[in-house]
């Protein structure tokens, strides 16, 4: 019509875009909190004091920080690791850490060092007592160790697995622990360490907390489940549900309000009779609540964010309103219309198909059933295998890319997410510090490949047979030694106190340049990287002198007349026709170094701080120790793209004059 304007899909499209883009970037939460805080890594410990005046937090890098009731930073403690764990008296001025680098802390209220112990292993719970003058701490080499109030460590106590958390009731005067671990079992220990009583639940204890008095104990599971245990005897009171793993639990000092929070994001009060008297929701996971001594205030800690919140009418917490389902799945919708649009662009807006190529489809597709159907009886035996490769190989690896796109715990409730656990990727520090290390590890592990060839080639040369295969055999015969052993050698290689390497500088008069080898963050990595000198590979001496015994003789021998040095022959033969090999040695190598991360779990852990991370090492650490296997699934799924492009790279630029004839 005249003056109308038409309107196109593409415009359409657009617009819907627009619009779509303007809705995400407009997106809000409004919080109610009596104050929050954003943090720039994940809050794992928060404990706050009886009055609710000072709240500290525990953090994902490595920084405990204190806030006043308004939510004003304080001051801020830097440890050499993650931060598991955190406690503080009840008057706020003596706060304990627990933290990844092995240490146990004790501060004061203003966060200065009061003192510190070093541990064999990672310390993953802490506990003050409320006068500040005992402190017990739980650590992954199954001890509670108890120390007093100038560090002095009074006695240990070892139980069956790691010890998830502690808690004491009492004063220097008089006090117990109680202490939850890994293998379900809760324990009671009096003041000299000596068991009273101990009871095993049903999963692994997660969450635990205790009134002043001692009379009531409530434990957390790691699967869905809240007991409440008579101090005395440890006998089960009563239990319930709270829907998803109990990540984090705290009771007031009378036992009259019992708060715990859950995995993906339940906060609900219960009745000292089990009875759930409220329940909302943070949309977050909590990782870490604790009370006030009354129970009007809960400090909590859920994912990036923390903040202290009280009771609104009927008991119930004021937190933050969760995420709508909007909010939560923006992002995946918006991808979904990216892919629809680029769909449509290529095949959509075409009035008339291509009848000619369908047919031609058709007809391969006819051609390739008759073939099939002529080899049925290779088909029918190839069946056993390809069942055991889709369930063993390929189940597991769709599996892992599905569960990069959820929150999934084994044996709970596995919830869509989206590309949240991807956008979270994108904000960990320590999967980023990983790449860093990766970058370096792989481009020192292709250098490594240099010896292999070069010892491969000495022996190629060899004239004598016998001592030929004598230096093989010699070379060959390390791949006995398990690869945890070589790794614990070089443990005790890089020792600072009896190790090979300082000592040998010791002896060299070059005192001045020993080292905490692996315990100094400028030197870990480049320690790690060392490992294994002089690094001749018995299984890439192989396939190089596999390749060098396959070179047709005749090249040798045209070479020699034409007068060719050896360093000539070996750039201009030997090299060439060894591309093959180094194609293979390549992919292995990358693929073996992107996945490995026994080396940096055996010597630091990832430590000292975040030096030697790697992803592989990360996605561990998220699966079996913070039990997050959507975010070790999304890890996975990233080391599989860059797996993937490394050998699609290696075998389209990496070629052999011999294989493809050029």
């Amino acid at each position: 019509m005249p003056g109308s304007t038409r309107t196109t899909p593409c415009a359409n499209l657009r617009g819907l875009l627009l619009a779509l883009l303007v809705i995400v970037g407009n997106s809000s939460v409004v919080s109610a909190a009596s104050w929050k805080i954003d943090a720039p890594a994940t809050v794992y410990a928060v404990a706050t004091s009886a009055n609710g005046e000072i709240t500290v937090t525990g953090r994902r890098d490595n920084l405990v920080t204190g806030y006043d009731s308004s939510g004003r930073e304080l001051w801020s403690f830097a440890t050499g690791g993650t931060v598991y764990g955190v406690d503080i008296s009840d008057d706020g001025q003596r706060v304990g850490v627990a933290s990844e680098d092995r240490h146990v802390y004790l501060l004061d209220g203003a966060g200065q060092e009061i003192w510190n112990y070093r541990g064999s292993q990672t310390f993953l719970s802490v506990s003050v007592s409320g006068d500040g003058q005992v402190i017990a701490a739980g650590s992954e080499d199954r001890t509670v160790t108890l120390f007093d109030a100038a560090g002095q460590p009074q006695w240990q106590y070892t139980g069956g697995d790691h010890i998830t958390n502690v808690e004491i009731y009492g004063g220097a005067s008089g006090f117990r622990v109680v202490a939850g671990s890994r293998d379900s079992r809760v324990t009671l220990l009096d003041g000299s360490g000596a068991l009273l009583w101990q009871i095993t639940l049903g999963y692994s204890v997660r969450s635990l907390a205790v009134t002043s008095n001692g009379a009531t104990i409530v434990a957390g599971d790691d699967r869905e489940t809240l007991y409440s245990l008579n101090g005395g005897n440890g006998e089960v009171v009563w239990s319930t549900s709270l829907g998803e793993a109990v990540t984090g639990l705290d009771i007031s000092t009378d036992g009259s309000v019992i708060t715990a929070g859950g995995r993906q994001g339940i906060v609900a009060t219960f009745a000292p009779d089990g009875a759930k008297t409220s329940e909302s929701g943070t949309g977050t996971g909590v990782t870490g609540l604790a009370l006030t001594a009354d129970g009007t205030l809960a400090a909590i800690a859920f994912g990036q964010r923390a903040g202290l919140f009280e009771r609104g009418e009927g008991g119930a917490l004021d937190l933050p309103e969760p995420d709508s389902f909007f909010t939560k799945y923006r992002w995946y919708m918006l991808a979904a219309i990216l892919i629809a649009v680029m769909v449509l662009a290529l095949t959509g807006f075409s009035k008339h198909g291509d009848e000619r190529r369908w047919r031609a489809i058709a007809r391969r597709q006819r051609s390739l059933g008759r073939d099939m159907w002529r080899a049925r009886l290779s088909y029918f035996f190839l069946i056993p295998t390809v069942t055991l490769l889709l369930v063993f190989n390929y189940y597991p690896a769709f599996s892992g890319i599905y569960h990069a796109f959820t929150n999934w715990s084994p044996g709970t409730e596995t919830t869509w997410v989206g590309l949240k656990q991807f956008r979270d990727l994108a904000d960990n520090h320590y999967f980023w510090v990983g790449i860093g290390n990766l970058v370096i590890l792989i481009v020192t592990g292709f250098l490594k490949l240099i010896v292999p060839l070069a010892v491969a080639e000495m022996i190629f040369h060899i004239r004598s047979s016998k001592i030929g295969y004598t230096m093989r055999t010699l070379f060959v015969l390390q791949v006995i030694v398990p690869g945890v052993v070589g790794i614990l050698l070089w443990v005790n290689v890089y020792d600072p106190n009896i190790g090979l390497a300082n000592q040998v500088l010791d002896a060299l008069g070059l005192g001045g340049w020993t080292q905490y080898w692996l315990g100094d963050a400028n030197t870990a990595i480049w320690a790690i990287v060392f490992m294994g000198f002089p690094w001749v590979s018995a299984f890439a001496l192989l396939i190089f002198y596999g390749g060098l015994i396959s070179i047709p003789a005749e090249l040798f021998d045209s070479a020699q007349l034409d007068g060719a040095s050896t360093w000539r022959r070996i750039l201009n033969i030997d090299l060439p026709l060894l591309l093959a090999q180094f194609r293979l040695l390549i992919i292995l190598a990358f693929i073996a170094t992107v996945q490995e991360f026994a080396a940096i779990f055996l010597t630091t852990g990832g430590g000292p701080g975040s030096s030697t991370y790697v992803p592989s090492l990360e996605l561990y650490y998220q699966a079996v120790r913070f039990n997050n296997f959507g975010a070790a699934s999304a890890i996975g799924a990233v080391l599989f793209i860059v797996i993937l492009g490394g050998t699609i790279l290696n075998l389209r630029y990496v070629k052999s004059s011999v294989e493809y004839g050029v």
